[in-house]
């Protein structure tokens, strides 16, 4: 039976649709990756599941007694509770049978030893006890610990924490509750690393149905077996995880664009025979053409994914073999050693990925190669004349009271108009480039630095973690234009996928310690990794299967000789062959549109192979009616 049901849901804010006719079932087995462009409905979606915002139009069914825990993206403003009673509110009963208990703890130390007060604190003693608070309160340790938060800070009042570290705690306080059905808004923000791998451990292995947004791949790959995406207001589901996902949705697309250009061939071969014959010998073989046509219900042409930024780097100026070379270098902080006697030289052309938890010294590395701190010990030599572009991690070096174009012209020289051009590139267009970097979110203020580091023209990127307020698609596109970067590149990311693409090495940093090996993330490679061009030949070789089949010669339609005998219409006999031929190949459609189809691989195999065949068929049938016509 289905937790939660969703029926034609229609969502809108003010005259601006959000959410059309979604339609989405989910099962106690179903672990959901809800994904989507930065602002394209995701939270709102979530908000109609957890009831916290209610349908225009539709039904939304939940199942009697479901019970759901939400991590919401935005909250009210914390209340000053310690981060672990806050976590223990996951269970009321434990937390506030321990909040009683302090109480009478501190009655009995005043000295009210009453009896009703010793028979209370006897009797909640030995309730807590069958609840299993004792290891409840450690499992609450143990999982905010996980999550990234030190012994310190379980103790700490969450209002004076950071807004990533408070979500951390509700993170704990949802995952630890007794719920049915977990719905996530991006639970990796704000992780290191080491605490999304043991989130990703916890999510499969708690054996609870959870939907989960997230623009990190690989961890969806990981915890999803289904997927679903939300695309200008409509709601696609389908089966398998993120990369499952792709190829459905590309199967999709071509099929769509191939009906929706077959009909256009159809209706207009239809039209010119309409206006040829509307009042001449053939005049009623016209008016029922055009009654076909009205019948039609013309097909929507796909859509195709919004605009990303168009980002390319140009050619980088050559540079010195080794650019950055690090001596013997040891850094540290308070008593507390970052790295110790640490050496090595990154050369022309490298590509080098830093990993490690967060305060292990990734962003201390960075600054010290571009020289904004200077090691306790050892040397750190930078080649000459070499043009260093930067990405900070917190956009802190942009000036917040100048306009987007303003900061722009702020780090290049070129006229206005081929500013605005450029800023384009970046989604900046129209007025857009005269509103004030303080106005602009988390994704503008990217995109931003994206275009100023591209117009720097430089040889060497230092990059501290590009991909924040990235979506997925918006990660991607820079992942292709990294890869056709040849100068150098540093870069620090928790993405795994993002490191897997481009890292040729990786520095991994913690425990004072730091390590150097070869490829991104995973198990170290035998061999240098693949470059773009072999793993884009692979790509094309593992879709050969989907391409249609070749084209054979159509026979040539024999011309009907004027004394031959009445017999059957071969204009009508050709409409029927071309009728059943269609209804076959919607048949086909409707199969490969069904996410179910899609856990037998050879069945879509074969099931696309017929469909290839059965559309050339279809061409041939339209050219010679055509011509009999």
């Amino acid at each position: 039976m289905a937790l939660l049901t969703l029926s034609g849901v229609c969502f809108a804010y003010g005259n601006r649709d959000i959410i059309r006719d979604a339609n989405l079932a989910l099962g106690p087995q179903d672990r959901v990756g809800l994904i989507g462009a930065n602002g394209c409905g995701k939270t709102t979606l979530l908000g109609l599941m957890a009831g916290t915002r209610h349908p225009d139009e539709g039904s939304i069914i939940r199942r009697t007694g479901l019970s759901i825990g939400l991590l919401a993206q935005e909250v009210g403003p914390p209340e000053p509770l310690p981060a672990l009673q806050v976590a223990l509110e996951a269970r009321p009963q434990v937390a506030g049978g321990l909040r009683r208990l302090q109480e009478l703890d501190s009655a009995l130390e005043a000295g009210h030893a009453h009896d009703h007060l010793l028979n209370e604190y006897a009797e909640l003693q030995g309730k807590l006890a069958g609840l299993g608070a004792a290891a409840f309160q450690g499992r609450v340790r143990s999982v905010l610990r996980a999550l990234g938060l030190s012994h310190e800070q379980l103790e700490q009042p969450v209002d004076t924490m950071s807004g990533g570290e408070y979500t951390r705690v509700r993170l704990a306080a949802v995952l630890l509750g007794e719920h049915d059905l977990l719905l996530l808004d991006e639970p990796t923000n704000h992780l290191d690393l080491e605490a999304v791998e043991w989130l990703e451990e916890y999510l499969l292995g708690c054996g609870k149905p959870f939907v989960v947004v997230s623009h990190d791949r690989y961890f969806l790959d990981r915890v999803t077996n289904r997927t679903v995406e939300v695309e200008e207001t409509r709601v696609w589901v389908g089966s398998g995880s993120y990369s499952a996902w792709l190829e459905q949705k590309k199967c999709r697309l071509e099929q769509e664009e191939t009906a929706y250009e077959r009909q256009q061939e159809l209706l207009e071969r239809m039209r010119q025979f309409v206006d040829k014959w509307r009042a001449g010998t053939r005049a009623r073989q016209a008016a029922s053409r055009q009654k076909k046509i009205d019948r039609i219900t013309p097909l929507e042409r796909p859509w195709v994914r919004r605009r990303q930024p168009s980002v390319s780097f140009g050619a980088a100026a050559r540079t010195p073999r080794v650019v950055f070379s690090l001596q013997g270098v040891s850094k540290g902080f308070g008593g507390r050693t970052l790295f110790d006697d640490f050496s090595l030289d990154i050369e022309r052309g490298d590509r080098l990925g830093v990993l490690g938890p967060n305060g292990s010294g990734k962003t201390t590395l960075m600054r010290l190669l571009t020289g904004e701190v200077e090691p306790d010990r050892g040397t750190v030599e930078v080649a000459r004349e070499v043009a260093i572009a930067t990405f900070d991690q917190h956009i802190s070096d942009l000036d917040e009271e100048s306009t987007v174009l303003e900061e722009l012209l702020r780090t290049v020289e070129m006229p206005a108009p081929k500013a605005r051009d450029f800023l384009g590139r970046f989604l900046f267009s129209g007025e857009d480039v005269f509103k004030p970097v303080k106005s602009l979110s988390g994704g503008e203020r990217n995109r931003l630095m994206l275009a100023r580091m591209v117009a720097a023209n430089p040889s060497v990127l230092l990059l501290d973690e590009p991909t924040n307020h990235l979506d997925i698609y918006g990660r991607e596109a820079l992942e292709e234009a990294l890869l056709g970067f040849n100068g150098t590149l540093v870069f620090i990311t928790h993405d795994r996928r993002f490191v897997q693409r481009l890292a040729q090495r990786t520095l991994i940093l913690g425990e004072g310690q730091v390590k150097v090996r070869l490829g991104g993330y995973g198990p170290e490679p035998e061999r240098e990794p693949e470059s773009a061009m072999s793993v884009a030949a692979e790509e094309e070789e593992a879709l050969d299967w989907v391409r249609p089949l070749p084209v054979t010669p159509k026979p040539r339609p024999r011309k009907r000789k004027p004394e031959a005998p009445a017999g059957p219409d071969p204009v009508a006999e050709l409409e029927r062959e071309i009728a059943e031929a269609e209804e076959r190949l919607a048949a086909l459609e409707a199969r490969l549109a069904d996410p179910a189809t899609y856990a037998n691989g050879a069945l879509v195999q074969a099931l696309v192979i017929e469909h290839a065949a059965l559309r050339q068929r279809l061409e041939g049938l339209y050219e010679r009616w055509g011509e009999a016509g």
